[in-house]
């Protein structure tokens, strides 16, 4: 989520050096294009199930990362690998949601989804300072794909490990 969420706009602005109203006019298509993505990730979760639909889309929100992360230099090539990394990336917290939602007893359920949004969001910042400290020793672009790869590693192990939730099966 980082190189796409907090470091997408020096990327584009300092190592490419597109302009600033270019860099933010694929940061807000971008953005929009998540929106279909909670919808199309929920609807995949209804037929695979919670946890290989999160595996799913973080294998796509890797492959959507490495792609932008190594594209060619023009505007048309980051738009569509930086939509479609954002798409998966911010798309899979549907099926994040739905999985929080369904491990859990229905009692303690908002409690649940509180601490892990809090939690998500204290992770966000966590890499964020450690990728951001990584930048002066391994630069970005090329390097930047390695580091995703290890942290999208993360996420899905911590998919393959929750259990098996049966599709369809009531809340």
């Amino acid at each position: 989520q980082v190189p796409v969420a907090v470091l997408a706009s020096y990327y584009m602005e300092v190592i490419i050096h597109l302009s600033v109203p270019v860099t933010a006019s694929i940061i807000t298509i971008g953005s929009f294009i998540t929106i279909p993505g909670y919808w199309v990730n929920g609807a995949i979760s209804e037929f695979i199930g919670r946890r290989y639909a999160g595996i799913l889309g973080t294998v796509l929100a890797l492959v959507g990362t490495v792609l932008f992360a190594i594209s060619a230099k023009t505007y048309v090539a980051l738009l569509i690998t930086y939509a479609f990394s954002s798409f998966w990336i911010n798309g899979n917290f549907a099926n994040v949601i739905n999985y929080v939602n369904e491990m859990v007893p229905t009692r303690i359920r908002g409690t649940v989804n509180v601490l892990s949004t809090g939690f998500g969001q204290l992770g966000w910042g966590i890499v964020d300072l450690i990728y951001g400290s990584l930048i002066k020793f391994v630069g970005i672009s090329g390097d930047m794909a390695i580091i995703a790869i290890a942290f999208f590693a993360v996420a899905i192990g911590i998919f393959l490990t929750g259990p098996k939730i049966k599709v369809s099966e009531p809340l």
